[in-house]
């Protein structure tokens, strides 16, 4: 009988976000945002599959463009544009 393989990754699941805002024309870097965070769900040290994995980053991503969206939401309104 053979053993069935599974990949399991021992993690304790943490991401880093790194966006840049460039000027259209020059490319002159305006600013930049590093956000590093730790998965809340994920405190210990766990075994955890791909599914898991990509459903934390999926988890992650939204998270970030949430927060993108409602900062140039403000930025429109600032501009009185919103």
């Amino acid at each position: 009988m053979r053993a069935t393989k599974r990949p399991f990754l021992l993690a304790l699941m943490s991401a880093i976000a790194v966006a840049e805002l460039r000027d259209a024309p020059t490319g002159a870097l305006i600013a930049r945002v590093i956000d590093h965070r730790r998965d809340p769900d994920s405190v210990w040290l766990e075994l955890t599959t791909n599914v898991e994995n990509v459903a934390a980053a999926r988890r992650e991503a939204a998270r970030w463009a949430g927060i993108l969206i409602q900062q140039l939401d403000a930025a429109h309104r600032l501009d009185g544009k919103g």
